[in-house]
């Protein structure tokens, strides 16, 4: 089984879970191989991942060679869908047939609500980066906004980030020849409790009696310092910085972070656009999909303001924590 993600929709937890129990499972039949596979942090297949196309035959042979005696293999990365026009899926597709011939390649890939699933690319990418969108350019050319990220994603792919159906597309071309299931992991769709549970049903392994601690997403308020004082600095900079920008307390009363922020969450104008995608690609969705898609086509009842978040003088604290940062650095 070949688990590609897509990026924001759960893909650490589920990589947590097998990798916890990799030797448990490893006795029932299903491995989750140590070979290629991050030994810390996301414990995913990224190695794999980012192998050159002519280095995975030997790769791939490693890791059956860690799976003798398993009926299945599960590799899971989401780098396969979150470089999916740059990565080596088709190689490594094409690869695992040919090394693995008496095995069923099974691809496996997980999508959420595409409103809650732009807001989420969008704080990942002000915290580290997400889909290919360059940093120092995307910084360099503006005041940043979720609207420009959302600009960028569509000139790299050729497609709106929240194109169910793109999606779907792409991926099926690069996966030609492995059975593909494509999954909604939003409540009500799936046929298990959560999609955890969901895979662990493919996979053939007991699902977790609770689900899984998921990593816990930085509050609308430090998103919003960590995205201004990237305007200030370079990306390596940034990058060198970044805990300790989340870490810092700059002392300021936070409003209340159910509210949706003029720059880091999507507003009317894209939330309609998203809705006249999904209306326009529902039948089609609900074809290629091996779950029900009621929740994940359903359009939220929301109210899309947004509001500013920061005023000039948190502006101006900001600048001179980082400034003092830099000095120090020096």
């Amino acid at each position: 089984m070949l688990h590609i993600g897509l990026p924001k929709c759960g893909s650490s937890s589920l990589q947590a879970y097998m990798a916890d129990r990799a030797k448990a499972h490893h006795d029932m039949g299903v491995c989750y191989p140590t070979a290629h596979r991050l030994r810390s942090g996301y414990r995913n297949h990224l190695p794999l991942a980012q192998m050159a196309p002519d280095e995975l035959p030997r790769a791939l042979k490693q890791i059956e060679a860690e799976a003798q005696g398993c009926h299945t293999i599960v590799l899971s990365c989401e780098h396969w869908t979150n470089a999916l026009h740059i990565c080596n899926l088709a190689s490594l597709c094409t690869e695992l047939r040919r090394i693995m011939p008496n095995r069923t390649l099974h691809v496996v890939a997980y999508f959420r609500s595409p409103f809650d699933f732009a807001d989420s690319c969008y704080a990942q990418f002000i915290r580290a980066g997400l889909m290919g969108v360059n940093r120092p350019e995307f910084y360099a050319d503006g005041a940043p906004s979720i609207e420009r990220f959302l600009h960028r994603f569509e000139i790299l792919r050729g497609y709106p980030l929240w194109s169910i159906k793109a999606w779907c597309e792409e991926i099926r071309t690069k996966t030609r020849g492995a059975r593909l299931s494509l999954r909604s992991m939003e409540p009500g769709d799936l046929p298990a409790e959560n999609f955890i549970s969901d895979f662990c049903a493919l996979a053939g392994v007991a699902p977790p009696a609770t689900m899984p601690k998921q990593n816990l997403r930085l509050s609308n308020r430090k998103l919003a310092e960590l995205e201004y004082a990237q305007t200030l600095i370079d990306n390596d900079s940034h990058m060198a910085a970044r805990d300790r920008m989340i870490a810092h307390d700059f002392g300021r009363h936070h409003p209340n972070d159910t509210a949706r922020i003029a720059g880091l969450n999507i507003g009317a104008d894209t939330a309609q656009a998203i809705e006249r995608t999904l209306k326009a690609e529902k039948s089609k969705i609900t074809q290629l999909f091996a779950t029900r898609t009621t929740r994940l086509c359903a359009v939220p009842v929301r109210d899309w303001h947004r509001r500013d978040l920061l005023t000039a003088d948190d502006k101006a604290q900001i600048a001179r924590y980082v400034g003092s940062r830099q000095r120090g650095a020096a």
